[in-house]
């Protein structure tokens, strides 16, 4: 339940840094909980659906208060997705609201304070309700970019102190980031050359690596930088909208950038 927690909070700060993602990451998330806990909600209407046009004399009943959806005529399941509905329907209206300032051009900003509110809604409703890990399904994109955070995270590589994309403003594009590799005094290790190398054959990252001195420079290693790495500089609203369909996105075939 801690991890939980920890994790829900911290995925989606470290998951920001341009106008519209924290609250964008939420208000999607909490959408997804409110259709999740509508599939177990009862229906008021009872239906009777007759099997004897296929050829069997017997009716199947669909409905009723305590019979229809997921949750199988159990009314404690049906108790528990009501009592997340009335924690996310609130929170998808100040989300909702929220955002229309927080959109580019922002005019008000969330902080960590969104953040921590919002991951600790959703945990609370995972936990209290006894769906964390249906809950975590929602959090996919959050997940893959802890998972491709992780080797700056741990020191693999060398993890500036912001690693937001990098604004251009002759163009008014976002541009891939670099992780300062060169400026460190401690060159990479075998292993975090591997990782960023499979990474970049996978087209996460852009690396290039000095045949000379063996030196290698890469873009940081988070799923917005990677966006740009893959379909190319963008407007920052457009990086947005590509974060919220990231789980629908399907990455076009592209050379890997590894020179």
């Amino acid at each position: 339940m801690s991890l939980l927690s920890t994790f829900s909070t911290n995925s989606i700060n470290i998951l920001a840094g341009i106008n519209g993602s924290e609250t964008s990451q939420a208000l999607i998330i909490a959408l997804s909980v409110i259709l999740n806990d509508l599939l177990y909600l009862p229906w008021s209407i009872d239906l009777h659906i007759p099997l004897h046009l296929l050829g069997n004399q017997a009716e199947v009943e669909v409905g009723g208060v305590w019979k229809a959806g997921m949750a199988y005529g159990s009314r404690e399941l049906v108790e528990r997705h009501l009592f997340s509905l009335y924690f996310m329907l609130p929170l998808v209206g100040v989300c909702a609201g929220f955002l229309y300032h927080n959109w580019y051009p922002a005019r008000a900003f969330p902080g960590d304070t969104l953040c921590y509110v919002t991951g600790m809604a959703f945990s609370v409703v995972g936990i209290q309700a006894h769906f964390s890990k249906t809950l975590l399904l929602f959090f996919i994109p959050q997940i893959f970019n802890f998972l491709l955070s992780c080797p700056q995270l741990f020191g693999l590589v060398p993890c500036p102190r912001h690693r937001v994309p990098r604004f251009d403003r002759e163009t008014g594009l976002l541009y891939p980031s670099r992780a300062g590799v060169t400026e460190s005094k401690k060159p990479l290790s075998k292993l975090a050359l591997l990782i960023l190398r499979i990474f970049s054959a996978l087209g996460f990252v852009e690396l290039t690596v000095d045949p000379q001195t063996g030196r290698a420079e890469t873009t940081n290693l988070t799923i917005l930088n990677t966006l740009l790495v893959r379909f190319g500089p963008k407007k920052e609203d457009e990086l947005v909208k590509m974060l919220v369909c990231s789980p629908l996105v399907k990455c076009r075939n592209q050379k890997p950038l590894l020179k």
